[in-house]
Protein backbone atom coordinates (compact mmCIF):
# COMPACT_ATOMS: atom_id res chain seq x y z
CA UNK A 1 0.00 0.00 0.00
CA UNK A 2 1.02 3.95 -0.59
CA UNK A 3 0.19 7.20 0.09
CA UNK A 4 -2.74 8.36 -2.03
CA UNK A 5 -1.61 10.88 -5.11
CA UNK A 6 -2.99 13.67 -6.38
CA UNK A 7 -4.83 13.74 -9.33
CA UNK A 8 -3.62 16.06 -12.57
CA UNK A 9 -6.76 18.44 -11.95
CA UNK A 10 -5.95 18.77 -8.01
CA UNK A 11 -2.53 19.71 -8.50
CA UNK A 12 -3.57 22.32 -10.73
CA UNK A 13 -6.14 23.68 -8.35
CA UNK A 14 -3.16 24.20 -6.07
CA UNK A 15 -1.42 26.48 -8.33
CA UNK A 16 -0.06 30.03 -6.70
CA UNK A 17 -2.27 28.81 -3.52
CA UNK A 18 0.15 29.22 -0.10
CA UNK A 19 -0.15 25.96 1.19
CA UNK A 20 -2.01 26.62 4.90
CA UNK A 21 0.98 24.71 7.11
CA UNK A 22 4.38 25.48 5.58
CA UNK A 23 3.66 28.47 3.32
CA UNK A 24 4.83 26.67 0.04
CA UNK A 25 3.76 27.70 -3.16
CA UNK A 26 3.04 25.53 -6.30
CA UNK A 27 3.95 27.43 -9.51
CA UNK A 28 2.18 27.17 -12.48
CA UNK A 29 2.49 24.56 -15.51
CA UNK A 30 4.86 25.90 -18.02
CA UNK A 31 6.83 28.49 -15.47
CA UNK A 32 10.28 28.54 -16.41
CA UNK A 33 11.37 30.14 -12.83
CA UNK A 34 11.02 26.94 -10.80
CA UNK A 35 14.21 27.55 -9.08
CA UNK A 36 12.96 29.91 -6.41
CA UNK A 37 9.71 27.61 -5.98
CA UNK A 38 11.60 24.41 -5.62
CA UNK A 39 14.22 25.43 -3.35
CA UNK A 40 11.83 26.92 -0.81
CA UNK A 41 9.64 23.56 -1.34
CA UNK A 42 12.29 22.25 -0.98
CA UNK A 43 13.19 24.00 2.37
CA UNK A 44 10.28 24.11 3.81
CA UNK A 45 9.82 20.03 3.88
CA UNK A 46 12.99 19.57 5.27
CA UNK A 47 12.27 21.89 8.18
CA UNK A 48 9.16 20.38 8.61
CA UNK A 49 10.44 16.48 8.50
CA UNK A 50 10.41 16.61 12.40
CA UNK A 51 6.38 16.99 12.65
CA UNK A 52 4.70 18.78 15.12
CA UNK A 53 4.74 22.00 17.09
CA UNK A 54 8.57 22.65 15.32
CA UNK A 55 9.41 26.75 15.09
CA UNK A 56 10.50 27.83 12.36
CA UNK A 57 10.98 32.11 11.32
CA UNK A 58 7.58 33.42 9.95
CA UNK A 59 7.97 35.87 6.94
CA UNK A 60 5.52 38.10 8.32
CA UNK A 61 7.90 40.15 10.73
CA UNK A 62 11.79 40.01 11.46
CA UNK A 63 11.17 39.24 14.81
CA UNK A 64 8.12 37.11 14.47
CA UNK A 65 8.20 32.75 14.84
CA UNK A 66 5.61 30.09 13.33
CA UNK A 67 4.90 27.15 15.59
CA UNK A 68 3.50 24.31 13.79
CA UNK A 69 0.45 22.40 14.52
CA UNK A 70 0.33 19.76 16.63
CA UNK A 71 -0.85 17.85 19.85
CA UNK A 72 0.45 16.64 23.15
CA UNK A 73 -0.50 15.21 26.80
CA UNK A 74 0.60 17.93 29.40
CA UNK A 75 0.01 16.54 32.99
CA UNK A 76 -2.94 14.06 31.67
CA UNK A 77 -4.86 17.28 29.45
CA UNK A 78 -5.03 16.23 25.66
CA UNK A 79 -3.97 19.52 23.98
CA UNK A 80 -4.45 20.19 20.00
CA UNK A 81 -2.23 23.30 18.76
CA UNK A 82 -3.47 24.37 15.21
CA UNK A 83 -0.45 26.42 14.65
CA UNK A 84 0.27 30.06 14.66
CA UNK A 85 2.92 32.58 15.31
CA UNK A 86 4.61 34.08 18.33
CA UNK A 87 5.45 37.40 18.60
CA UNK A 88 9.56 37.65 19.84
CA UNK A 89 10.24 41.29 19.40
CA UNK A 90 11.01 41.99 23.24
CA UNK A 91 13.80 39.28 23.35
CA UNK A 92 15.29 41.48 20.20
CA UNK A 93 19.40 40.62 20.73
CA UNK A 94 18.69 38.05 22.80
CA UNK A 95 17.47 34.51 23.36
CA UNK A 96 13.78 33.66 23.64
CA UNK A 97 12.77 29.90 25.06
CA UNK A 98 9.37 28.97 23.74
CA UNK A 99 7.28 26.31 24.81
CA UNK A 100 3.98 24.60 24.69
CA UNK A 101 1.50 24.98 27.93
CA UNK A 102 -1.97 24.41 28.84
CA UNK A 103 -4.11 27.13 29.63
CA UNK A 104 -7.17 25.71 31.12
CA UNK A 105 -7.70 22.95 29.02
CA UNK A 106 -6.33 25.10 25.90
CA UNK A 107 -3.12 24.83 24.27
CA UNK A 108 -0.78 28.13 24.92
CA UNK A 109 2.33 29.11 23.00
CA UNK A 110 4.06 31.28 25.89
CA UNK A 111 8.05 32.21 26.01
CA UNK A 112 10.66 34.09 28.31
CA UNK A 113 14.03 35.45 28.61
CA UNK A 114 16.52 32.89 28.52
CA UNK A 115 17.77 34.65 31.70
CA UNK A 116 14.34 33.75 33.29
CA UNK A 117 14.40 30.36 32.74
CA UNK A 118 11.98 27.28 31.66
CA UNK A 119 8.81 27.42 33.91
CA UNK A 120 8.38 25.49 36.95
CA UNK A 121 4.77 24.24 35.99
CA UNK A 122 4.12 21.77 33.86
CA UNK A 123 5.33 22.32 30.11
CA UNK A 124 6.60 21.06 27.01
CA UNK A 125 9.92 22.54 25.47
CA UNK A 126 9.75 23.47 22.12
CA UNK A 127 13.01 25.80 20.58
CA UNK A 128 15.76 28.36 21.58
CA UNK A 129 15.27 31.37 19.63
CA UNK A 130 18.27 33.47 19.21
CA UNK A 131 17.48 37.50 17.74
CA UNK A 132 19.62 40.12 16.66
CA UNK A 133 19.22 43.68 14.51
CA UNK A 134 15.69 42.71 14.81
CA UNK A 135 15.65 39.12 12.69
CA UNK A 136 15.98 36.28 14.09
CA UNK A 137 19.09 34.36 13.50
CA UNK A 138 19.46 31.16 14.98
CA UNK A 139 16.85 28.66 16.29
CA UNK A 140 17.64 25.81 18.73
CA UNK A 141 14.77 22.94 18.59
CA UNK A 142 14.33 21.92 21.93
CA UNK A 143 11.79 18.89 21.12
CA UNK A 144 13.88 15.87 21.09
CA UNK A 145 14.45 16.78 24.69
CA UNK A 146 11.00 15.43 25.40
CA UNK A 147 10.89 12.68 22.10
CA UNK A 148 14.65 11.30 21.71
CA UNK A 149 16.96 9.75 24.93
CA UNK A 150 19.78 8.01 24.56
CA UNK A 151 18.24 6.21 28.05
CA UNK A 152 21.65 7.40 30.00
CA UNK A 153 19.83 10.21 31.99
CA UNK A 154 16.71 8.96 34.36
CA UNK A 155 13.60 10.68 33.48
CA UNK A 156 11.63 12.50 36.30
CA UNK A 157 10.10 15.90 37.27
CA UNK A 158 10.83 19.09 39.26
CA UNK A 159 7.66 19.44 40.50
CA UNK A 160 7.15 18.65 44.14
CA UNK A 161 4.03 16.53 43.41
CA UNK A 162 2.33 14.89 40.14
CA UNK A 163 -0.92 13.02 39.90
CA UNK A 164 -1.57 9.31 38.02
CA UNK A 165 -4.84 9.33 36.31
CA UNK A 166 -5.27 12.92 36.31
CA UNK A 167 -9.06 13.99 34.66
CA UNK A 168 -9.91 10.46 34.90
CA UNK A 169 -13.16 9.86 36.78
CA UNK A 170 -11.62 6.92 38.53
CA UNK A 171 -9.10 7.30 41.68
CA UNK A 172 -6.00 8.76 41.18
CA UNK A 173 -2.48 8.41 42.77
CA UNK A 174 -0.67 10.87 43.72
CA UNK A 175 3.46 10.99 44.41
CA UNK A 176 4.11 14.26 47.11
CA UNK A 177 7.48 15.16 48.69
CA UNK A 178 5.66 17.09 51.08
CA UNK A 179 7.76 19.62 51.12
CA UNK A 180 10.20 17.18 53.25
CA UNK A 181 13.35 19.02 54.16
CA UNK A 182 16.63 16.73 52.85
CA UNK A 183 18.46 16.92 49.85
CA UNK A 184 18.00 13.20 49.14
CA UNK A 185 16.06 10.87 46.83
CA UNK A 186 13.34 7.73 48.69
CA UNK A 187 13.64 4.99 46.37
CA UNK A 188 10.20 2.53 45.85
CA UNK A 189 11.97 -0.55 45.09
CA UNK A 190 11.01 -4.75 45.19
CA UNK A 191 12.65 -7.81 45.79
CA UNK A 192 13.10 -10.08 43.17
CA UNK A 193 10.07 -10.98 42.14
CA UNK A 194 8.75 -14.44 41.08
CA UNK A 195 4.92 -13.33 40.08
CA UNK A 196 3.03 -10.25 39.45
CA UNK A 197 2.86 -8.66 42.53
CA UNK A 198 -0.09 -6.02 44.07
CA UNK A 199 0.53 -3.49 46.94
CA UNK A 200 -3.17 -2.52 48.03
CA UNK A 201 -3.61 0.26 50.09
CA UNK A 202 -6.93 1.01 52.63
CA UNK A 203 -9.59 3.23 52.36
CA UNK A 204 -8.10 5.45 54.93
CA UNK A 205 -5.23 7.63 55.95
CA UNK A 206 -2.37 6.71 58.15
CA UNK A 207 1.13 5.68 58.21
CA UNK A 208 2.86 2.97 56.64
CA UNK A 209 5.83 1.68 58.98
CA UNK A 210 8.80 -0.26 58.09
CA UNK A 211 10.12 -2.76 60.19
CA UNK A 212 13.01 -1.72 61.25
CA UNK A 213 10.29 1.64 62.03
CA UNK A 214 8.43 -0.82 64.41
CA UNK A 215 11.39 -2.16 65.92
CA UNK A 216 12.40 0.86 67.34
CA UNK A 217 8.84 2.52 67.76
CA UNK A 218 7.24 -0.25 69.62
CA UNK A 219 9.16 -1.41 73.06
CA UNK A 220 10.37 -4.83 73.59
CA UNK A 221 7.95 -6.78 75.29
CA UNK A 222 9.62 -9.64 75.59
CA UNK A 223 7.95 -13.53 75.16
CA UNK A 224 4.18 -13.01 75.26
CA UNK A 225 2.40 -15.65 74.16
CA UNK A 226 0.04 -15.20 71.36
CA UNK A 227 -3.07 -16.93 73.30
CA UNK A 228 -5.40 -15.00 74.68
CA UNK A 229 -5.86 -16.22 78.62
CA UNK A 230 -8.27 -16.47 80.98
CA UNK A 231 -7.60 -16.90 84.68
CA UNK A 232 -9.93 -18.39 87.65
CA UNK A 233 -9.10 -18.42 91.54
CA UNK A 234 -10.52 -21.50 93.33
CA UNK A 235 -13.28 -20.25 96.16
CA UNK A 236 -12.53 -17.64 99.14
CA UNK A 237 -10.87 -19.22 101.72
CA UNK A 238 -9.35 -18.24 105.04
CA UNK A 239 -6.16 -18.51 106.89
CA UNK A 240 -3.32 -17.27 109.21
CA UNK A 241 0.02 -16.93 110.26
CA UNK A 242 -0.25 -20.55 111.49
CA UNK A 243 -2.57 -22.57 108.99
CA UNK A 244 -1.50 -20.44 105.34
CA UNK A 245 -4.34 -20.96 103.00
CA UNK A 246 -3.28 -22.39 99.99
CA UNK A 247 -5.22 -20.91 96.77
CA UNK A 248 -4.99 -22.43 93.26
CA UNK A 249 -5.19 -20.21 90.02
CA UNK A 250 -5.96 -21.84 86.92
CA UNK A 251 -4.89 -20.40 82.99
CA UNK A 252 -7.57 -21.34 80.48
CA UNK A 253 -8.45 -19.88 77.29
CA UNK A 254 -11.59 -18.16 76.16
CA UNK A 255 -13.60 -21.15 75.40
CA UNK A 256 -12.70 -22.35 79.27
CA UNK A 257 -10.21 -25.20 78.02
CA UNK A 258 -7.34 -25.48 80.83
CA UNK A 259 -3.91 -25.21 79.67
CA UNK A 260 -1.43 -26.81 79.94
CA UNK A 261 2.05 -26.11 80.26
CA UNK A 262 4.54 -25.16 82.51
CA UNK A 263 4.17 -20.98 82.17
CA UNK A 264 5.29 -17.52 84.45
CA UNK A 265 2.46 -15.77 86.37
CA UNK A 266 2.97 -12.78 88.59
CA UNK A 267 1.06 -12.47 91.16
CA UNK A 268 1.18 -9.22 93.89
CA UNK A 269 -1.28 -9.55 96.78
CA UNK A 270 -2.66 -5.73 97.37
CA UNK A 271 -4.86 -3.64 99.65
CA UNK A 272 -8.24 -4.29 98.51
CA UNK A 273 -8.88 -0.58 96.59
CA UNK A 274 -6.13 -0.53 94.09
CA UNK A 275 -1.72 -1.98 93.74
CA UNK A 276 -0.73 -0.34 97.11
CA UNK A 277 0.73 -3.83 98.87
CA UNK A 278 -0.82 -5.49 101.17
CA UNK A 279 -0.24 -3.76 104.91
CA UNK A 280 -0.18 -7.55 106.46
CA UNK A 281 -0.97 -10.12 104.19
CA UNK A 282 2.45 -11.79 102.81
CA UNK A 283 1.72 -14.73 99.98
CA UNK A 284 4.69 -17.33 98.71
CA UNK A 285 4.79 -19.83 96.54
CA UNK A 286 3.52 -23.21 97.39
CA UNK A 287 6.02 -26.19 97.40
CA UNK A 288 3.94 -27.11 94.48
CA UNK A 289 5.91 -24.65 92.13
CA UNK A 290 8.61 -22.78 91.44
CA UNK A 291 9.94 -19.32 92.63
CA UNK A 292 11.25 -17.53 90.01
CA UNK A 293 11.78 -13.73 91.46
CA UNK A 294 10.40 -12.29 94.52
CA UNK A 295 9.99 -8.88 93.37
CA UNK A 296 8.88 -7.63 96.62
CA UNK A 297 9.67 -10.06 99.02
CA UNK A 298 6.34 -12.13 100.37
CA UNK A 299 4.14 -9.17 98.37
CA UNK A 300 4.95 -9.50 94.67
CA UNK A 301 6.15 -12.91 93.16
CA UNK A 302 7.23 -14.36 89.68
CA UNK A 303 6.19 -18.32 89.57
CA UNK A 304 6.46 -21.11 87.75
CA UNK A 305 3.14 -23.33 87.31
CA UNK A 306 3.81 -26.84 88.55
CA UNK A 307 4.92 -29.45 86.05
CA UNK A 308 2.54 -29.36 82.68
CA UNK A 309 -0.81 -29.00 84.70
CA UNK A 310 -1.21 -24.92 84.06
CA UNK A 311 -2.30 -25.18 87.82
CA UNK A 312 -0.80 -22.34 90.37
CA UNK A 313 -0.78 -22.58 93.99
CA UNK A 314 -0.15 -19.78 96.24
CA UNK A 315 0.19 -19.95 100.12
CA UNK A 316 -1.39 -16.90 101.43
CA UNK A 317 -1.26 -15.85 105.06
CA UNK A 318 -2.32 -12.73 107.01
CA UNK A 319 -2.59 -11.94 111.06
CA UNK A 320 -5.16 -9.34 110.62
CA UNK A 321 -8.77 -9.89 109.89
CA UNK A 322 -9.25 -7.74 106.41
CA UNK A 323 -9.45 -8.38 102.69
CA UNK A 324 -6.97 -8.57 100.50
CA UNK A 325 -6.39 -8.33 96.47
CA UNK A 326 -4.66 -11.22 94.49
CA UNK A 327 -3.88 -9.86 90.87
CA UNK A 328 -2.16 -11.83 88.64
CA UNK A 329 -0.56 -11.16 85.04
CA UNK A 330 2.00 -12.15 82.75
CA UNK A 331 5.72 -11.02 84.28
CA UNK A 332 7.17 -7.47 83.95
CA UNK A 333 9.28 -6.70 81.42
CA UNK A 334 12.65 -4.66 81.21
CA UNK A 335 11.67 -3.08 84.84
CA UNK A 336 8.10 -2.22 83.62
CA UNK A 337 5.20 -2.52 85.96
CA UNK A 338 3.02 -5.76 84.17
CA UNK A 339 0.05 -5.70 83.12
CA UNK A 340 -2.41 -7.28 85.86
CA UNK A 341 -4.65 -8.85 83.78
CA UNK A 342 -7.62 -9.91 86.49
CA UNK A 343 -7.78 -10.01 90.06
CA UNK A 344 -9.67 -11.77 92.88
CA UNK A 345 -10.26 -10.53 96.26
CA UNK A 346 -10.13 -12.69 99.20
CA UNK A 347 -11.40 -12.02 102.85
CA UNK A 348 -9.48 -13.13 105.81
CA UNK A 349 -9.91 -13.53 109.29
CA UNK A 350 -7.67 -12.97 112.86
CA UNK A 351 -6.47 -16.08 114.33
Amino acid sequence: MAVKLRTESQITDLVSVSHVKSGGVLPARGSTDYYTQVGNALQQAWEASAGFLQVFADDSAGTTARVLAGRAVIAGVNLVYAGGTIALSSYNNGTAYVWLEDNSGSAQITAAADGTGWPAGNHIKLAEVTLASGAITAIVDRRPDVLISDGSQTPGTAKSAFTVGLGSATAKVAIDNNSATGDFTLKLVPENLTANRTLTLPDETGTVATEAYVDAAVPDLGAVTEEILTFEFETTTQGDTSTPSTITITCKDLDGNVLSGARNLRVRICNASGYTNATNATIDANASNTLLESITADKDLVIRSSGMTGLWYIDLTDATAETVRLRIGPPPVSGQPGDYRTFHDVAHAAP
